[in-house]
């Protein structure tokens, strides 16, 4: 197969596109399309790899060897993770996709059937991986998809009450921001239950709002009902800040709470050459924005010294208390574990010297906001941690690596 990738590629890279014809690109395709399948299972083979080495080296995080070794986003190296887990399972699907017969769509969609079964379901499919591989070279990744749900159907015969238990347990909402529009994005997975709760919500609140009239400034086409949604589901955020008497809630504990580190200057005056303004999500508004967001919001203004901590939010308690969550958040944007891309407002605060064994205080200069899963490692992994006064993290790591961070206004990994 080396040889016949090979062979494609030097064809390739030799062709002129402006003298094929419709058959000459459709044949050109085909050979990328081969190129690439074959990219793809060397790919996922590297990333088992580092998966395998992760186990001995803690301060391995394959995700983030993927993204920085090929340049690539962390959702893209996090998906080739999971490319990578579904054909270790399925080796019979790995081979037709070095072979080309199979592309990573396929892979994707056996990573779905396989993650929908109960973990004790699985090996049911994953066991037939010679007959899947023959069904998926001579089908689309979509007629493919559905092949595997009747596979699926087949070995799952429960009334479909713990299929529903089991997706009522794996709803996500995932926000990004988009980084060519500049645009919010949601990426929301919901149990068929609470889908059609969501689905007749948006659909009344439509209903109601534009039963006879359009808004201005709404588009024509299949986007007009996209944009009908969007604005009944902004309406419908709102909507929660009125009680059930019908008045507006006035109480900042219910408002909506944004913390953003801004320069007093630029805040009362507008931008300047030194003007500072990190809003957490890395999306670009006007300086009016966050004015006006000031009389919708809670606002709290971070003071910062020349590393960017937060001064002065010491607190003497067994948790952290809201201040210095919110002090957290605002010094790092994620995880402050080097690699980690966890959004910092979904991380735990966690004591460097321990609260409850060590007598460690709850002060900000012994907080470090850490993910789930490097919290569990702090905790029960053997890594010991040490803060410096300008929050310089050194991490020892149980083989004996050492790894540590500039303070987190200019955090690197050394």
């Amino acid at each position: 197969m080396v040889v016949s990738v090979l062979a494609d590629f030097v064809e390739l890279d030799s062709l002129n596109a402006s003298w094929l014809s419709r058959q000459d690109v459709h044949d050109a395709l085909a050979k990328t399309a081969r190129v690439q399948s074959w990219l793809d299972a060397r790919k996922a083979w590297l990333a088992r790899r580092l998966h395998d080495l992760s186990a001995d080296s803690p301060s391995i995080i394959p995700e983030a060897d993927i993204a920085t070794a090929t340049r690539c986003t962390r959702r893209e190296a996090d998906q080739a993770m999971k490319r990578a887990a579904v054909l270790g399972d399925v080796p019979e699907i790995e081979a037709a996709l070095a072979d080309g017969d199979v592309t990573s769509g396929h892979v994707d969609a056996l990573g779905r059937a396989i993650g929908s079964l109960k973990p004790e379901l699985r090996s049911k499919l994953t066991s037939h991986g010679s007959r899947l591989a023959e069904i998926a070279a001579r089908s689309t990744p979509e007629q493919f998809e559905r092949t595997l749900k009747l596979e699926v159907s087949k070995i799952d015969t429960s009334d479909g009450g713990d299929r529903l238990a089991r997706q009522k347990q794996a709803i996500r909402l995932r926000t990004w921001l988009d980084r060519e529009t500049g645009m919010l994005k949601l990426l929301g997975s919901f149990d068929p239950e609470s889908a059609l709760k969501i689905v007749g919500r948006l659909d009344l609140e439509v209903e109601r709002l534009f039963h006879d009239k359009t808004p201005d400034g709404c588009p024509e086409g299949d986007a007009k009902q996209d944009y009908l949604r969007a604005l009944a589901f902004l309406h419908l955020l709102d909507a929660g800040r009125i009680d059930t008497a019908g008045r507006e809630i006035d109480d900042i504990d219910q408002r909506v709470e944004v913390s953003i580190v801004i320069d007093y200057e630029t805040f009362c005056n507008g931008r300047h050459d030194l003007s500072r303004i990190d809003n957490g999500s890395g999306a670009e508004l006007p300086v009016e924005s966050y004015r006006r967001m000031a009389c919708l919001a809670a606002i709290f203004p971070m003071v910062t010294d020349h590393n960017g901590n937060i001064l002065n939010h010491g607190r003497q308690r067994r948790l952290a208390s809201r201040e210095q969550r919110r002090a957290l958040k605002a010094m790092y944007r994620t995880c402050a574990i080097p690699g980690c891309t966890v959004a910092s407002r979904y991380c735990e605060p966690h004591h460097i010297i321990y609260w409850e064994r060590d007598r460690g205080d709850t002060d900000l200069d012994n907080l470090l906001p850490l993910c789930s899963r490097h919290h569990h490692s702090a905790h029960e992994g053997g890594w010991k941690l040490r803060l410096a006064p300008d929050r310089n993290l050194t991490i020892t790591y149980p083989d004996g690596t050492i790894q540590t961070t500039g303070p987190p206004g200019r955090q690197t990994a050394a």
